[in-house]
Formats: C-alpha cells, structure tokens, sequence
C-alpha cells in the first residue's frame, strides 16, 4: 500500500517510504508506521517541543492519517501534547513508560513490542509510532517499521532530539521515487 500527500507548493515535503518486506509485514496484516516531521539534519524536537513555527498544513496531514488507529508514543511525547490535546481524539492512544502509568486517558505498556503485540491481538491493521526519538530510534534499530511518513521541513531548527538517519537508511530501505519540483514525495520500499 501506498501512502500519498498531495503536495503543493505550501505543504512541506513528504517522504513517503515503504517497506514490503518487512519482519512483521510478511507474518501479519498490521502495518506498523513511523510518522515524524524532520528538519534536514533529521532533528524532530528541542526541549520537549517541536522547534519550528505551527505548521498547520503538516498537522492536518497527521491527524488525516492517524485518524481511527493506534498512535504509540513515549512518555515525554504524550508529555508534549498540549493538555487540551490529551488524549490525542479519535485514536487510540498507547504511552511507552517502565516508570509511570498513564490509564484512563491512555493504555500503559513498558515495551514497544509488548504494545505492538498488543495491536496485533485487537486486531488493528495500522499502528503509528509518533514519537519520541528513543522510540522512533528503538523500532528502526529492531526493524520494527514496515512504513514511514516523514515530513522535511526545510532548515536546522537546532534540535536536541533525532531520528538516526544513518540508522534508518541502513534498514534496507531502497528508493524508489525521488522528490522532483512538481512531486515533492520520495518513496522507499525496504527490501531483505
């Protein structure tokens, strides 16, 4: 399956990879799901918040996806949300912790894999990793992603916090589709 944005000359990039191959993909239905906005060196926060302006195009674009499935994030994320935001609606929201517990507004799990079990037992065909970096880092180091939307917003916003995209790439993602001026997406598929 391919995910598409519609881009136009106001949305930010978005990179759209896809495995088809992944450990998880050819075993069960569920698609596991990275999504993230990324600056050009891949930096996704600073101080527990996003570092650029409100982007309302690329917040509307996560919320259109995720809409309806699981969105799984660690602590300092759901930290991050706004409280009015909390739980995020429409979703079902789980919080990776081993330190704190986060029911009735959220499921609680330790572990990534325990949660992505999880998913799979409820029968949810797709799970979005929404941040934060150690999770985002923690499922592309045990090639746990089958999908990813990323979002390139252009510049160094002097973030603190990353994706290690030398660690992403080195997953075995191949390219299939490059950004042009009138297709602003790249696409990737993950092969053996």
């Amino acid at each position: 399956m391919v995910y598409i944005h519609q881009a136009c000359p106001s949305v930010p990039r978005i990179y759209i990879y896809q495995s088809t191959q992944g450990k998880l993909a050819t075993k069960l239905t569920m698609r596991t799901v990275l999504i993230a906005a990324v600056d050009n060196a891949w930096g996704i926060g600073k101080d527990n918040k996003l570092p650029w302006p409100h982007n309302k195009e690329d917040l509307e674009y996560f919320k259109m996806t995720t809409m309806g499935h699981v969105v799984i994030m660690g602590s300092k994320t759901w930290d991050s949300l706004p409280q009015r935001h909390r739980p995020l609606k429409g979703r079902m929201n789980i919080v990776i912790s081993s330190t704190r517990r986060f029911e009735p507004d959220a499921v609680s799990f330790t572990r990534l894999e325990d949660a992505l079990d999880f998913c799979r037992q409820e029968k949810n065909e797709k799970v979005f990793i929404i941040g934060g970096g150690t999770l985002y880092n923690e499922a592309i180091r045990k090639r746990l992603i089958d999908d990813a939307h990323i979002t390139l917003l252009p510049g160094n916003y002097q973030c603190d916090t990353f994706i290690d995209r030398v660690q992403f790439f080195n997953s075995n993602w191949r390219i299939t589709s490059l950004p042009t001026a009138s297709h602003q997406r790249m696409i990737c598929e993950r092969t053996l």
